[in-house]
């Protein structure tokens, strides 16, 4: 399985890392392992904010790379959970992760059993250098202060993990030919 990401090019890399106040040699680019994926989840969800305010004010919604990365590093923006993790993945991509997105439900102070749409994107992050091929992470650097600040392991056991801002577990909801990941918090 191959990744779907567009990837960011290496100056929209450069400045990536510089928004997030990480550093970044293009001669030598961080390694695709689990310390610089933390990194990168943690200083986005703290430097780029959450904000919905086009969705708000009915402006037009465009998912691309490059519009993406205009918003959100150029004009220093903030924005919603599609562009977010969509700015994440196109990152990630570059640096050599594996990353797909999914639909999911946030189940965020609400009862497991209550109604929830498939209305929130979020990352699975695979190929981690130094960790076992097949272990894959949720990544969410989308949905603002509730989101954990590191990758957490997915795994659909029902294990719970802590991460900031609580504790955090995976359950797969079986929908009409779709199977998503749901995080409850």
């Amino acid at each position: 399985m191959s990744s779907t990401a567009t990837a960011l090019s290496p100056d929209q890399l450069r400045l990536y890392f510089e928004r997030l106040g990480l550093p970044f040699s293009a001669a030598s680019p961080p390694a695709p392992n689990l310390e610089t994926l933390t990194a990168i989840v943690a200083e986005h969800q703290s430097r780029i904010p959450f904000e919905n305010l086009d969705c708000v004010l009915l402006r037009e919604i465009v998912l691309d790379v490059d519009v993406l990365f205009d918003k959100l590093v150029v004009r220093r923006r903030g924005g919603f959970c599609f562009e977010m993790n969509g700015l994440a993945q196109a990152a990630l991509a570059a640096l050599g992760f594996e990353v797909f997105p999914l639909l999911g439900r946030a189940r965020w102070a609400r009862p497991a059993d209550a109604p929830a749409a498939l209305v929130h994107t979020m990352l699975v992050v695979s190929g981690v250098a130094g960790e076992d091929p097949a272990k894959q992470f949720y990544v969410d650097v989308g949905m603002g202060g509730v989101s954990p600040t590191r990758p957490l392991e997915l795994r659909a056991d029902g294990t719970v993990q802590t991460g900031s801002g609580g504790d955090f577990r995976f359950v797969v909801a079986t929908l009409p030919e779709i199977a998503a990941h749901v995080l409850c918090v």
